[in-house]
């Protein structure tokens, strides 16, 4: 496990087991460095579009997983999060960071009710929420009805909460995957 500046990153054999599933060509490429004045950490691999491209999900082929346009403090929260779901055995990735207000709506519209929030009504168009689903033998797992990803949902839950921020399998709508900030975002005047 690498220790940066106080935080646990991911380590080096869940970043192999990624990279291994994009050509090496790309590799470099799926990395992004979080600096801050003190620290530098570093993001989990991307995974390759295809990974994400689902008949239950087809809308997660065209997500924003850029860990940079998250709110830093957020996105190192949520960094730390993913490290205890490792230790813990349970690997995520991020399938959904920063969300537009137009794809908000799309998401909203959609025949398959994925949020009841609006464009600006979520803390992803704010970068402050995040969507993660748990990873088994190189493959997302986004179905709670898994009994190993609902075992791995319910810790990461546990790993939100302690955490401070907010765990959206609480919410009537559940949504396990997600985690937000529980500070609003800031607004200007208007």
């Amino acid at each position: 496990m690498l220790i940066v500046g106080g935080m646990a990153a991911f380590s080096a054999g869940l970043a192999g087991r990624l990279q291994s599933a994009v050509p090496s060509s790309d590799a470099e490429a799926l990395r992004l460095p979080f600096r801050s004045d003190a620290e530098v950490l570093v993001s989990p691999p991307f995974l390759p579009p295809s990974s994400f491209v689902s008949d239950a999900r087809p809308t997660l082929a065209t997500a924003d997983r850029d860990w940079g346009r998250l709110e830093p403090r957020f996105a190192r929260a949520v960094l730390d999060i993913a490290a205890k779901m490792e230790r813990r055995g349970y690997p995520v990735v991020l399938i959904e960071g920063y969300r537009s207000p137009e794809r908000q709506d799309l998401l909203a519209d959609s025949e398959q009710r994925l949020t009841q929030a609006r464009g600006f009504q979520s803390r992803h168009q704010f970068g402050l929420a995040a969507d993660l689903a748990p990873l088994r033998d190189g493959r997302i797992i986004l179905s709670e009805r898994d009994p190993w990803a609902w075992q791995a949902y319910q810790a990461l839950g546990e790993e939100v909460e302690a955490a401070g921020l907010v765990w959206g399998g609480r919410w009537s709508l559940r949504d396990y995957g997600h985690v937000e900030s529980a500070n609003r975002p800031l607004t200007t005047g208007g």
